[in-house]
């Protein structure tokens, strides 16, 4: 395995800590007894991401050796989960030695094929649908290579999403700095810990309340 240096191996860490959080938010839509279970198509979309973040995990645990252990337990978890309790079983072991080999090779490349990893001009389907997903996986491949939100704007500060077009990330409206896909990562992340940081901001603390409350009645 190739050295990483501090500033890359800092950078495969925070894609590690937003997929986890990618992860959970899919595992909640799941366990919901409150959700529609009716939309068949959804939960399949759902079950597509969460096998996308199960090779994530995977990749950047195997890269990252000790420093990624978390990831790779979870990782292993998001896989066993899709299989205990849908039966779905996949092999990640192939996908995740490639990934890991282009990686590598990529370190000591000087290029890194921004057009053919991740094609210029890409935008997030207005719907959401299958190819959808298949989008996603495409931006956080460019993310994974070129670096973070890499010709996309700006991401999802939980979990490194984008939202479908035209609609608008949305901004926390204590600090204006934290941005979310949709309002589910915007509860998840302050009932983990954007509270406390928030609230540190004067301009913010109003908004503390707010939220505080919202995110109970979630």
């Amino acid at each position: 395995m190739v050295t990483i240096d501090p500033a890359e191996r800092l950078r495969l860490i925070e894609l590690g800590k937003l997929a986890m959080n990618h992860f959970e938010k899919q595992r909640s839509f799941i366990c919901d007894p409150a959700k529609d279970m009716s939309d068949h198509e959804k939960e399949n979309r759902v079950l597509m991401r969460i096998q996308n973040d199960a090779r994530k995990l995977l990749v950047l645990g195997d890269i990252l050796g000790d420093d990624g252990k978390d990831f790779l337990k979870l990782g292993k978890n998001a896989a066993g989960f899709i299989y205990l309790l849908y039966n779905i079983e996949t092999d990640h072991q192939t996908m995740v030695k490639e990934l890991v080999d282009l990686w590598t090779n990529l370190q000591t490349s000087t290029g890194r094929c921004a057009d053919i990893i991740y094609p210029a001009g890409w935008s997030p389907s207005e719907t959401d649908s299958d190819s959808a997903v298949d989008e996603e996986w495409a931006a956080w491949c460019a993310d994974f290579y070129l670096g973070f939100g890499k010709g996309t704007g700006r991401r999802c500060t939980f979990c490194g999403g984008s939202t479908p077009l035209p609609r608008p990330l949305l901004f926390c409206g204590g600090c204006k700095n934290t941005v979310y896909c949709d309002r589910m990562c915007q509860v998840m992340d302050w009932k983990s810990g954007h509270k406390s940081s928030c609230a540190k901001n004067e301009s913010g603390r109003k908004e503390c309340k707010e939220e505080e409350a919202s995110a109970e009645a979630a």
